[in-house]
């Protein structure tokens, strides 16, 4: 697969970038979902905290990964990485996460420098994709645009000079749209009869 246009709309940078790094399979999920990364610490923590909205009513066609319910148990509240989850509506299900051990990769997500992200980061992101998948080499030239500086320039009709000089190939984050508000005096229940709080 090789790179033959630009993308021409906006796509979550958090779940591009940060959401293959919590160890789901590649298309593993059997719901639609959205996710977040512009979350205020409810309890003044300064914590990394992502968040992923499942929508329940929206089977995910390409997934044979057996029900919501079964993958939330097994995969979503056994990861190691979760804090907490609750119900949004009654086809949304929320599960926040806490990325703080990986927190200098989200700063660089979140400022848009995803060439400054990690060598081991970059590695299990560009080994989420399978290697025949058609974004696979998108988010390789993300993360290592020096390699993909010609093509960028051929697409875009400008010179190697000004992309170098932009060092990035991919937008920043749009904040309204990876951001989302979690209360700290809200007491979330478990999808499946478990008390927490944030």
């Amino acid at each position: 697969m090789s790179i033959t246009y630009i993308y021409p709309d906006y796509f979550q940078k958090s779940r591009v970038f940060l959401y293959p790094l919590l160890g789901f399979a590649f298309k593993s999920v059997p719901v639609e979902f959205k996710t977040y990364m512009m979350i205020e610490d409810p309890i003044g923590q300064d914590r990394s905290l992502f968040a992923i909205d499942f929508f329940t009513d929206k089977l995910e066609d390409s997934s044979n990964n057996g029900s919501f319910e079964e993958f939330f148990i097994k995969k979503v509240m056994t990861n190691e990485r979760f804090l907490n989850s609750g119900l949004i509506n009654e086809h949304t299900v929320r599960a926040v996460f806490d990325l703080s051990d990986i927190k200098e990769d989200v700063k660089h997500v979140k400022s848009g420098n995803y060439s400054k992200i990690d060598a081991l980061t970059k590695r299990k992101l560009t080994f989420y994709y399978p290697l025949n998948h058609a974004n696979r080499p998108y988010i390789e030239s993300y993360l290592y645009p020096n390699w993909h500086i010609k093509t960028y320039a051929n697409l875009l009709d400008v010179s190697e000079k000004l992309l170098q000089e932009v060092g990035e190939l991919c937008d920043k984050p749009n904040f309204e749209k990876e951001h989302v508000v979690l209360s700290e005096n809200i007491s979330l229940k478990h999808v499946f009869e478990k008390e927490a709080k944030l």
